[in-house]
């Protein structure tokens, strides 16, 4: 299968991201269109919870691109043996995650999410589902588009253990990058169910969300290889964008613009 593979990593204060470990999602919204400022192909290193850091530059491979910068000896999601580079992979090579014992204390959460593709028995958003309209969401089995078909979802939860900052990372892949397409992450402190065939069910206090609830949206206009970083948080029936100018310091991301191949069903560790 050919895939690219979008990366984006994002970190808050422990005030704010406490709730990064109450529920995630992956996910591909409908949104509308229009003008917005952009965090785009800004490639960085996660410093907290893996030995050499944690890079953040398309590729899902430790101590690579060697010549790089940024990857060339630090951390991924998938081992890379390099004579005199330190970088270790977090996952398996059959897409497992490996024993917490393999991490610092820092690293909180790893998982790596399958996803069906090329099926009829795919779930998939029910036409309709908008970003700003919880009460539109539902899940339906569908065959999806192959810009819309995600086969991986990658995430990893570390923590500073100085400051007590969260660092939030996450990767997807996409079968083609053809086309206009917005994965995407929602940070809930209420949960969210997706009963087949019906309406989601929301137990958030404010229009079925919780006041600062965050999503973060990997857009791709017209397809491309590197996609625009939108961030929004809930307030009372609406999410409102962040200014990227706040956020700039602290997230990073960037896609491969080729192909790279991976294996693994769902599997998970947390502490």
């Amino acid at each position: 299968m050919k895939v690219q593979y979008p990366f984006c990593s994002l970190r808050g204060g422990a005030s704010v991201w406490l709730v990064l470990c109450c529920a995630m999602a992956v996910l591909t919204f409908t949104m509308t269109g229009g003008a917005f400022a952009q965090v785009q192909n800004q490639p960085g290193i996660v410093p907290e919870g893996v030995v050499a850091g944690f890079a953040v530059e398309g590729d899902i491979y430790a101590n690579s691109p060697l010549d790089s910068a940024i990857g060339g000896n630090n951390s991924d999601w998938f081992d890379n043996a390099v004579a005199g580079r330190i970088g270790i992979g977090v996952l398996n090579n059959d897409g497992t995650p490996k024993d917490s014992t393999a991490f610092g204390p820092g690293v909180l959460t790893v998982v790596n999410r399958f996803d069906l593709t090329n099926s009829n028995s795919d779930d998939s958003w029910v036409g309709g589902s908008k970003l700003n309209k919880p009460d539109t969401w539902g899940k339906i089995l569908h065959n999806n588009n192959n810009k819309s078909e995600i086969n991986h979802a990658y995430v990893m939860v570390t923590q500073d253990q100085a400051t007590n900052d969260f660092w939030l990372t996450v990767g997807i892949d996409r079968e083609s990058n053809n086309g206009t397409d917005f994965p995407g992450i929602l940070v809930l402190q209420n949960g969210v169910s997706f009963p087949l065939n019906a309406p989601a069910v929301l137990t958030g206090p404010d229009g079925g969300l919780t006041n600062n609830d965050l999503a973060v949206i990997l857009a791709w206009s017209q397809g491309g290889n590197q996609p625009t970083v939108r961030i929004f948080r809930w307030l009372t029936d609406d999410f409102v964008e962040i200014s990227p100018d706040s956020v700039a310091a602290t997230a990073f991301v960037s896609s491969n613009a080729g192909q790279a191949i991976t294996s693994g069903r769902i599997h998970g560790i947390r502490r």
